[in-house]
This record gives structure tokens, C-alpha cells and sequence, in this order.
């Protein structure tokens, strides 16, 4: 009796587990090939980079200067940072870098702060933006891929949002093989299928009439998250750019990696919670962005889904247990071509002997981040120079 009892729990388990590993499938088959460049267009957009900073000082300067030494036409591009209720020399070094800076000192916040630059420089002539956060190094050719994936017919893109100190420790190792995962073959793969990439908060881009037609009124901790429900709302889908990117820095110390890991699982939670209901309704009313929406705001970490089909494995049946090691190897096979294609392969064999740890480590904090409900603010990570 306690056999059947704990079969029907792991059957229930791994299908819980299934639905996402088996979507991860999908789009890990459509993202095998890779993307092929758009071709160069003669006519160049005025493009404008905008940073939001808050006590930035560090490395706003190496930053922006990164940001200008583009492959692009210099009269067709500026760099704009928006010293947040900055404390420090932030707003003076990146002018001193060859940024125009804008200065805010109420509400803070870096959805405010994107409000607050697109608005200003909707007033001039720019054609396009770009945002990146302010510890990142932007590929040379990441505004000259953009103008021709514009020329396309996209109306939001997003680069490859990468990392840039992966051999820094052995957790920004883990840091990257996710991150092609996340920010590389799950955005490739949609992208393939037609869907839409999503936005991830550094190295995304909009056209004039895209923030015109959806201004930027995400003001949650996730503001990207959240951003891209409004463009998918009003018909707009991202498209990755896998061949250029942006590469911010990532925390060494468990301490900063843990609390940037809580604010992002509490603002995901934050989400779930507000537009989770609402999107789910205007599924069943036959809308197809609000499916898209509902399936980036729900999407369970990796983490999550391998700790499920473990212990469906552990609790059911033989049959169970083969269906389980599939779903496994599904996953396994999902980042081994993540990292082929955007991260390394020496990093995936490294870091699969610190998968167990990893998988307690991000549980543990997805479940303090539901004990604790609370609402963070803009709180920026702790930076180093390399």
C-alpha cells in the first residue's frame, strides 16, 4: 500500500517536472543551429547607450569607455549614464570618461532611472537605445549588429547577456555555464521558434517607436522581467543577437552572489504573484502573448526541475526511474550544448562536480526568498577591479 502511495507521488512529481524539462527539449533542439548575421544596411540609426549607475565609481569609467570604442560611425552614437541617488564620484568620472550624464536624486530605483533617460532623450533625434548596466564591456560590433538586425524588422532585440570574469572562482564558473543556458540557448531556441527571446536587464535595445508605443513603467526590482510583459502585451517580441554581447561582471564571494541570487528570486516571486492570475486568464481568452508572458514569469530553475525528477527517481517505480534518468539526461544534454555554444566546455566538466551543492545552495535560497516576502530596493552589487 505504501508502494502504490508513493508511486502516485512520483508520477505526480515528474510531471510537474516534465512540463518544463520537456519545453527546455524543445527549444534546445531549436537553438542547435546557429544564428546567421543579418546583413549590413547602409543606413546607420542614431543609436544612444544608456547606463544606469548607482555608486558606480569603481568601474562606470571602464565601462564607458568600453561603450565608445565601438565599430560604428562616432557622429551615430553617445553614451548616457543616469547617476541614480549616487554618493560617490560616479557622475564626475563617467563624465570625465566622455559620457553625458543625467543626475537624479528622488525615488530611486533602475527601472525609474531607464523612465527618467528615455523620457529626456526622447526630446532629441536618437533613433534607437541600448541599455547595459554600469560593470559591463560591450562587444565592438554589438551597435552595428543591432542596426542590421533592426534593418530586419526587429523592434526589440536583446544581445548575449554573458558574463566576464567566469574563471574568477569556481561559483562565477557555475554563474556562466547558467547563463548560456539562460541568456543564450533558451533565448536562441525561442528566438528560432518565432517566440520571443525575453529581456534580461543588460545589453537590450529598442527602437524609437517601441518605447514611444510602450514607455518604460517597470519600476519592480525585475524591471526587465516585467517590461517585457508590457512589449509582449503590445505586440513587440525580442529577438536574441547571439553573435554580439554585453558581459557584466559577476560576484566572486558567496555573500554577494547570494544576495543579487535572493533579490532576483524575490522580484521572479514578486511577479509570479501579481501578473501570474491575470495572464493565465487572458490565455484562456485565446491571447498568445499572454502564454509567452505567463511561461517567462513561471519558468522554474533548472535547479528546481532536477531536484524534482531526483526525488520522483528516489520514490517511484522502475518505470519511474527511467523516465526520470530521460528527463535528466534532457537537461544534462541542454547545457552541455549551452556551453558548447556560449560558454566553454573545460567550465561544464569543471563545474558538474559542483552541481549537488549548487542545486541545495539555489533551493535554499528560492525558499528563504518565499519565507521572507520582502521587498527589496535598488541595491547594487558588490564590484571589484580585476
Amino acid at each position: 500500500m505504501l508502494i502504490n502511495i508513493l508511486n502516485v507521488i512520483a508520477w505526480a512529481v515528474l510531471f510537474i517536472a516534465a512540463l518544463p524539462i520537456v519545453y527546455t527539449g524543445i527549444i534546445t533542439l531549436a537553438a542547435v543551429r546557429r544564428q546567421t548575421p543579418a546583413p549590413n544596411n547602409a543606413k546607420q540609426l542614431k543609436i544612444a547607450i544608456i547606463i544606469p549607475a548607482h555608486n558606480e565609481a569603481l568601474l562606470i569609467q571602464d565601462t564607458v569607455k568600453h561603450a565608445l570604442a565601438q565599430s560604428y560611425p562616432t557622429d551615430k552614437y553617445a553614451v548616457f549614464v543616469v547617476a541614480d541617488n549616487c554618493d560617490d564620484d560616479t557622475a564626475y568620472l563617467a563624465q570625465a570618461s566622455g559620457a553625458q550624464v543625467f543626475e537624479r536624486h528622488n525615488n530611486p530605483g533602475k527601472g525609474q532611472a531607464l523612465e527618467y533617460a528615455f523620457n529626456a532623450l526622447l526630446l532629441d533625434d536618437w533613433e534607437a537605445f541600448l541599455v547595459i548596466d554600469a560593470d559591463s564591456t560591450l562587444s565592438h560590433n554589438a551597435l552595428l549588429a543591432l542596426n542590421n538586425e533592426f534593418a530586419t524588422g526587429a523592434t526589440a532585440l536583446q544581445l548575449f547577456d554573458t558574463i566576464k570574469n567566469p574563471t574568477a572562482s569556481m561559483r562565477t564558473l557555475a554563474m556562466q555555464m547558467g547563463m548560456s543556458s539562460f541568456n543564450g540557448l533558451r533565448p536562441a531556441g525561442r528566438t528560432a521558434l518565432g517566440q520571443s527571446a525575453g529581456l534580461f536587464g543588460n545589453g537590450f535595445s529598442l527602437l524609437r517607436h517601441t518605447i514611444e508605443q510602450c514607455p518604460y513603467k517597470a519600476h519592480s526590482i525585475v524591471e526587465d522581467l516585467e517590461y517585457h510583459i508590457f512589449l509582449l502585451e503590445h505586440g513587440h517580441k525580442v529577438r536574441l543577437v547571439e553573435y554580439a554581447s554585453s558581459a557584466a561582471q559577476m560576484p566572486v564571494t558567496a555573500k554577494n552572489a547570494s544576495s543579487q541570487r535572493e533579490r532576483w528570486e524575490l522580484g521572479r516571486i514578486a511577479m509570479i504573484k501579481h501578473y501570474a492570475k491575470p495572464l493565465y486568464k487572458k490565455t484562456l481568452q485565446g491571447h498568445r502573448w499572454a502564454l509567452e508572458a505567463l511561461v517567462d514569469i513561471i519558468m522554474p530553475p533548472a535547479s528546481l526541475m532536477m531536484l524534482l525528477t531526483v526525488v520522483a527517481m528516489v520514490l517511484g517505480s522502475q518505470l519511474v526511474k527511467i523516465a526520470s534518468l530521460i528527463l535528466i539526461a534532457t537537461l544534462v544534454l541542454h547545457y552541455l550544448i549551452a556551453s558548447l555554444r556560449f560558454g566553454s566546455l573545460l567550465g561544464f566538466l569543471k563545474v558538474s562536480i559542483f552541481v549537488p551543492w549548487y542545486i541545495i545552495w539555489k533551493t535554499w535560497l528560492v525558499l528563504k526568498s518565499i519565507i521572507r516576502k520582502k521587498k527589496l530596493p535598488w541595491i547594487r552589487t558588490t564590484r571589484h577591479k580585476e
